[in-house]
């Protein structure tokens, strides 16, 4: 299935009209995924790229109830610098802008994607169905023939809650950008060589603990034997995880 992914613009003379579009299943989205998507052609930008169209997504239960939304624009002539874009997602290496940049392959931009009940509620909520992973592997499926399901989300922590999406998109196989990985190395190894002093010191497990908090430092997040921050940038470039990931454990 390949998305029409062309704006529908407003006439200068005639108010928007939301254009609806619904999608139907296929074979690349998952028997348990129960939801269904409308699309509408938006008229506003979210980012002003001009070389972006912008569409809103409109996640729905089985029951008709609508669970969750996605904005997110197709970005077409990006650039940007090696050690944070996937390699993999630049055309070629061999002529960088004069901030060092290098053009990018066609690839989504989400700037806007939330489960409704998440959103209302200020603790994370602990379902059987998951219908953040469901909705994006719509995303991912609609997007397979148009840009390889490249995906860039910046994960952003929502004001009252007490969790933050980071974690949700590592364990669906997104990528943190080379550099921040590189500095979390870091953290770690700082953190390692300091328990290490402590030890030769002959502290007890407690000091060290003091010692670590004396010098502000901590182990990174991690899961799936990956690092993870709760907020900031990801990329998507192994699609076939979303789509393979388990709706039932």
């Amino acid at each position: 299935m390949t998305l029409n992914v062309n704006r529908i613009k407003s006439s200068s003379n005639k108010s928007f009209i939301p254009q609806f579009r619904t999608f139907k299943k296929n074979y690349s989205i998952p028997k348990d995924n129960e939801l269904t998507v409308k699309v509408i052609d938006s008229p506003f930008s979210t980012n002003n790229l001009q070389n972006a169209d912008d569409l809103e997504f409109k996640f729905f239960n089985k029951e008709g109830e609508k669970v969750g939304s996605a904005i997110l624009s197709l970005i077409k002539a990006g650039k940007g610098k090696l050690n944070f874009y996937p390699k993999s997602w630049f055309k070629n290496f061999k002529s960088p802008d004069s901030q060092g940049r290098y053009p990018l392959k066609p690839y989504v931009d989400l700037d806007f994607f939330a489960m409704g009940d998440q959103m209302r509620s200020s603790k994370r909520i602990i379902r059987d169905k998951k219908y953040g992973t469901m909705a994006m592997q719509w995303i991912v499926n609609m997007f397979k023939d148009i840009c390889d399901s490249r995906i860039h989300v910046r994960a952003g922590s929502v004001g009252g809650k007490d969790f933050a999406p980071g974690e949700f998109y590592s364990k669906l196989g997104f990528e943190l950008p080379e550099v921040t990985v590189d500095k979390l190395k870091k953290q770690t190894q700082q953190c390692i060589n300091t328990i290490q002093e402590g030890l030769q010191r002959g502290l007890p497990n407690m000091e060290i603990k003091r010692l670590l908090k004396a010098r502000d430092l901590s182990f990174p997040d991690t899961v799936d034997y990956k690092y993870y921050t709760k907020v900031g940038d990801y990329f998507l470039d192994n699609p076939e995880r979303v789509l393979s990931y388990s709706l039932t454990k």
